[in-house]
């Protein structure tokens, strides 16, 4: 493909996600917060979403990452405050992924750990 620059062959919108945990396991812990921005491979950027989420009946955060948290001046203050219901926080996000540029995929790192817990 002369005269073709190989940045203009990349037409993906890359949803890429953090999350915040009360622990390692998903069903015996919540996933407590994430964020997630849409850029293009140029950089573009094609929103943000975010949300903190009330952590689900049953569950409970495993001492060993509160302790972490205890490490990380804030952390768990910016990953709890102002709780929203799960439900409510994956409609919004669903509609906001699907408002987003096509094709599109979903990026993190790890992915075993943030695709896991968003999946």
């Amino acid at each position: 493909m002369r005269g073709m620059s190989t940045g203009s062959l990349d037409q993906w919108t890359y949803v890429v996600t953090d999350v915040e945990l009360d622990g390692p396991w998903p069903g015996i812990n919540s996933m407590r917060s994430f964020a997630s921005v849409a850029v293009s491979v140029d950089g573009a950027e094609h929103g943000r979403f975010e949300a903190v989420l009330e952590p689900l009946a049953g569950t409970a955060p495993d001492a060993r990452t509160l302790e972490w948290f205890e490490t990380q001046p804030g952390a768990w203050e910016a990953a709890t405050v102002d709780p929203e219901p799960v439900p409510d926080v994956v409609a919004r996000y669903v509609d906001w992924l699907k408002a987003l540029p096509w094709p599109r995929t979903f990026a993190a790192f790890p992915l075993a750990l943030d695709g896991l817990w968003i999946d």
